[in-house]
């Protein structure tokens, strides 16, 4: 008998998780969603389940439970399902947080659960992306009943497990949020600059993001310390300070004020010693002409 799974709060990782885990045979129970409409469209989808608008409701006949509620809302769900489901030992509940610990769903109702967190390291905009979930990253923490468990969910998905130790979500978190968020942060800025630069938005885009996807596969290549290229790797203090001259004019252009710039200016700087940063833990050590760009900069010269 295959093992049966419910997924309250479908929505964008809720509904791929349960279409994902019921084409590699999981029996899906019930899939919980805030209308009937939403629930019904959410069952369509996954190819299976029972349509609910109420989390304990949704929760019968599951032996794991996925709570994919936004954060803010895990803690509450966890309790409207244990005050009226009394989880029995050998009985899951998980959710996919990348900030929150598993225990974040223990209430009454849920002690005798096993609780597991199983957060993808991937970005999913619709579930209709479901397909890179598999072959992903996943961290894994929870109970240590659970973790078989996630090994074997993470394994269906063709994924690899990430164990988080005890203590070091937030950290985990803030290391995954830079990875991604500040990704897209980062093409804003480029974006800006092109603008600045007076070059129409589209096509700056569509470079932007050549550039992010040719750095990305650097990275899987090669490893943050060979993935680097430009500038500031090879040492050319003199395109270095012509970036920073430009940055410090570029205002007029993109009709952009003074503090734009100037933030601008400042994450180039910041980033810009980041680089170095790595090309010195590289090399064991700066060569002069990166020390000048160094100094450049930092403001020195």
């Amino acid at each position: 008998m295959s093992t049966s799974i419910a997924i309250v709060g479908a929505g964008r990782i809720g509904t791929a998780l349960g279409r994902l885990l019921r084409e590699r045979g999981y029996e899906v129970a019930g899939v919980v969603c805030r209308t009937t409409e939403r629930a019904e469209a959410a069952v369509r989808f996954i190819g299976g389940g029972r349509p609910s608008t109420d989390p304990a409701e949704g929760a019968k006949g599951a032996k794991v439970v996925f709570v994919t509620v936004p954060d803010r809302a895990l803690a509450e769900v966890a309790a409207r399902i244990g005050a009226r489901r009394r989880l029995r030992r050998g009985e899951f509940l998980v959710h996919t947080s990348g900030a929150h610990p598993a225990q974040v769903l223990r209430a009454p109702g849920t002690e005798r659960a096993h609780l597991l967190a199983l957060h993808p390291l991937q970005t999913i905009a619709d579930p209709s992306e479901a397909g890179r979930l598999v072959g992903a990253v996943w961290g894994m923490e929870g109970d240590e009943e659970a973790l078989p468990l996630g090994m074997e969910l993470v394994r269906a998905l063709e994924g690899t497990p990430l164990p988080i130790p005890p203590g070091a979500k937030p950290l985990y978190h803030a290391a995954a949020t830079v990875a991604s968020n500040y990704a897209i942060a980062l093409a804003g800025v480029a974006l800006r600059l092109f603008k600045s630069a007076g070059l129409p938005q589209a096509e700056a885009l569509r470079a932007v993001a050549a550039l992010m996807e040719g750095a990305a596969g650097n990275l899987r290549r090669l490893g943050v310390h060979w993935a680097l290229t430009g500038p500031i790797e090879r040492g050319d203090a003199a395109t270095v300070r012509a970036h920073l001259e430009a940055i410090a004019g570029g205002g007029g252009r993109s009709g952009e004020g003074e503090e734009e710039r100037l933030r601008v200016e400042g994450i180039y700087r910041v980033l810009g010693l980041e680089t170095l940063r790595i090309v010195a833990e590289r090399d064991g050590g700066l060569s002069l002409p990166h020390q000048g760009i160094k100094e450049l900069l930092e403001g020195v010269s």
